[in-house]
């Protein structure tokens, strides 16, 4: 089933139900957790493009859910809303989630726009460079909601790696990516979280290894 989200004032809640609220800040820096932070970038240049605009990443796990908050600066936020697995990151702001349970050929895939609408993608490890492009998951994966702030947008999520391998425990391979679009049609400035040595997000070589284990609640 499809479902339509909607844009509307401030919050825009995905329409996925997890038993778990979703964090808010102060889970993250409560104190009661490990925290892990990482920023976007552009490690393939020299320098980072003119246009590039800076992001982060906080990460931490409660049992089997990786909760995540990542903040963008964005000068034009793109608010289109889109059904779901909807191919909006052609033409709009997209945080893209890449997850890998380590020894695995699967990983995830998964998209968030500042409106809230969501794209799951289940792909193989050499699904791309066989020029496939994955199978669309239907079933939720991801609980989220956005946040419009004063110099950019904010998204908070859910992640349920239980639903992504029968060990969700463990050490995954990680991965965030950025699509940031402007008005004027010009093609989007990409960045990541990982040390990719050419631009493209799905290098999972390059991603980063994540021991959900540490991050547990101190």
């Amino acid at each position: 089933m499809i479902g339509l989200t909607i844009l509307v004032p401030v919050f825009l809640k995905s329409s996925s139900s997890l038993e778990c609220p979703l964090p808010e800040c102060r889970d993250f820096d409560s104190g009661g957790h490990h925290v892990v932070e990482w920023s976007f970038g552009q490690p393939w240049l020299a320098q980072a493009e003119e246009r590039f605009q800076p992001g982060r990443v906080r990460i931490l796990a409660e049992g089997t859910i990786l909760c995540l908050e990542s903040v963008f600066e964005d000068a034009w936020v793109s608010r289109e809303s889109y059904p779901l697995n909807h191919r909006a990151f052609l033409e709009c702001d997209v945080l893209e989630i890449f997850l890998q349970r380590e020894g695995e050929d699967y990983y995830h895939e998964l998209h968030v726009t500042p409106s809230n609408s969501l794209l799951q993608i289940r792909l193989k490890s050499d699904d791309i460079a066989s020029n496939k492009s994955g199978a669309l998951v239907w079933e939720s994966l991801i609980d989220s909601k956005t946040q419009m702030t004063d110099s950019g947008w904010r998204v908070i999520a859910r992640v349920r790696l239980d639903m992504l391998s029968l060990n969700p425990l463990g050490v995954w391979r990680v991965s965030f990516g950025r699509y940031d679009y402007r008005p004027n049609g010009h093609s989007p400035v990409i960045s990541s979280t990982s040390l990719h040595t050419h631009c493209g997000f799905h290098r999972i070589d390059e991603w980063r290894a994540l021991d959900v284990g540490s991050l547990q609640s101190s």
